[in-house]
């Protein structure tokens, strides 16, 4: 009987990126009860990827779980459960994802984009609790971020508000796929850093052995975490500016660089920031690591369904 109760209560949580999917159940207080993971990249279409996307939900749920809530890169209409473009995924347009998921699974499913659901758990688990006014920027294939005012997400008026990577760094800097030149992505994003570390390196190296060496010290490592950090920076002092937060916290991958890369935004921002609001935010990791996409996604279902306007 208890075993039955946990399965009710759990909710599935999906964190769909460029690369790969994570999905997992995830409880009443936000924790992870089991977890799947499958390749994103070796499926061209939408069509091949929610097919297996489905299946793997299907082995995933095997009882009776509330529903499915699935954080996804790029443009998103949450209203509708619509994905207008992944920046870095081809092919995607226009398509009624939450629909499509809820008709194969039979289960109420909300999507949204996966810096809204990395800012909502953060906010009820993480690194935000206790805070009303945040930033959550996600660092990894792409740079997402999500805008949290007053203790609720602001989506603006087309539901894209907080696209912080494609906001211009350098007007005549390269091109993105979203159609500008010098988006803040092309400077932060793990393509770019990637490049940029072979360039300094001189050999081949994964940014998790860049970020080991940083914190061991290594001078061209550290080099490219400030250099990183402080694109970042200039990005964010403007946010800074603009928004006044309590707390901006930075999550994905690229967190994982350590002090060196906090150091140079917490500096960037004080030295190009107003000074009040400079000294009024706080600059964190996100508290729930990688599983911050999966559980701000069982938030989103979860919040969804008590307003009960889900997608069936």
């Amino acid at each position: 009987m208890a075993s039955r109760r946990r399965s009710r209560a759990s909710v599935v949580g999906v964190d769909l990126g460029a690369t790969s999917a994570k999905l997992a159940l995830v409880d009443g207080r936000g924790r992870v009860r089991d977890r799947r993971a499958l390749s994103t990249q070796r499926y061209r279409g939408p069509r091949a990827l929610i097919a297996v996307l489905v299946a793997e939900l299907r082995r995933l749920i095997g009882g009776s779980v509330q529903g499915i809530g699935i954080g996804a890169p790029g443009l998103v209409n949450h209203a509708r459960g619509l994905v207008h473009q992944f920046v870095n995924i081809r092919g995607w347009h226009d398509v009624p994802l939450a629909h499509l998921v809820a008709r194969a699974t039979g289960l109420p499913t909300v999507v949204d984009n996966d810096a809204n659901v990395m800012a909502l758990g953060e906010l009820r688990y993480g690194a935000g609790r206790g805070t009303r006014n945040i930033l959550a920027v996600t660092l990894g294939t792409g740079v997402g971020g999500a805008v949290i005012v007053g203790g609720r997400l602001y989506r603006g008026v087309s539901g894209s508000a907080g696209e912080i990577g494609h906001m211009t760094l350098h007007a005549d800097g390269p091109a993105c796929p979203c159609g500008n030149h010098g988006c803040l992505e092309r400077y932060v994003g793990n393509q770019a850093l990637e490049a940029r570390a072979r360039h300094l390196l001189k050999r081949r190296v994964s940014l998790e052995e860049v970020s080991r060496l940083a914190r061991s010290g290594h001078r061209l490592a550290c080099q490219l975490w400030r250099e990183a950090g402080r694109h970042l920076g200039t990005a964010l002092a403007g946010y800074v500016d603009l928004m006044n937060p309590e707390r901006i916290i930075i999550g994905g991958g690229v967190a994982q660089a350590g002090p060196v890369l906090f150091r140079a935004i917490r500096e960037t921002i004080d030295a190009r920031a107003m000074r009040v609001p400079a000294r009024a935010v706080r600059i964190v990791r996100a508290g729930l690591g990688t599983d911050a996409g999966i559980i701000g996604a069982a938030v989103l279902v979860r919040e969804q369904l008590g307003q009960r306007q889900v997608i069936q």
